[in-house]
């Protein structure tokens, strides 16, 4: 059996993190409250980040964002 890589294991925790706070907060709720909690929950899991950083987003070959 092959084992993770790291980039496999950081993936499966940052879903498993996204499913946390789904599945605790539910959904309806304003999109700043689902980013402060994934933020309080990749520190707790130490894990490294930034936040707010925007490029040029294409969408099938189309500029959106």
């Amino acid at each position: 059996m092959e084992k993770d890589s790291a980039e496999n294991v950081l993936c499966r925790k940052i879903i498993g993190i996204a499913f946390e706070i789904y599945n605790q907060l539910e959904y309806g709720l304003l999109e700043r409250v689902y980013q402060k909690s994934f933020e309080q929950l990749l520190k707790n899991n130490n894990i490294s980040h930034s936040k707010g950083k925007y490029g040029k987003i294409e969408f099938r070959g189309h500029l959106v964002g």
